[in-house]
């Protein structure tokens, strides 16, 4: 079977690519933590989901890297361990929809960008370490923005 996990793709790569920015190190995070355990947050695992719904998600538990949480690609009981997680969402922010002078200087200000369907979504997050020392903790087609030309 196909799983529809693109939202979760997504989010890990925005994650992904902010970490990067701000620590310059690279981390690989697992879309299968978000189709797992998002659920509760009304995600719908392989049958879609809404970044912002994922975004809340991270800023509570923080999402775990991929090798401890590997893609399977179907909906599984979640398996996450606060010992895993190693990336948190501080927050994000919504730029107008159709607004491309908007959408262009948030990602000049903040970096990684989502459009969903008419919406843009923009990651606005801040990393702490945690105790261990590690970095702490749809439907529609997400994809992510890291420039415009």
């Amino acid at each position: 079977g196909q799983c529809g996990s693109c939202y979760a793709f997504a989010t890990a790569a925005a994650l992904e690519s902010y970490h990067k920015m701000k620590s310059r190190k690279l981390i690989n995070l697992s879309p299968q933590n978000i189709v797992d355990c998002t659920t509760g947050y009304g995600n719908y695992g392989c049958d879609g989901g809404f970044m912002p719904l994922t975004f809340k998600y991270a800023m509570k538990y923080g999402i775990a890297k991929e090798s401890n949480y590997p893609y399977v690609g179907v909906l599984q009981r979640c398996q996450w361990k606060q010992q895993i997680a190693v990336a948190r969402d501080k927050g994000y922010m919504e730029v107008e929809s159709g607004n491309e002078l908007a959408l262009q200087r948030a990602v000049a200000k903040y970096g990684p960008v989502f459009t969903l369907d008419q919406v843009v979504i923009i990651l606005i997050m801040l990393y702490w370490l945690s105790v261990m020392g590690h970095i702490g903790l749809m439907e529609i087609i997400g994809l992510l923005k890291t420039g415009l030309r």
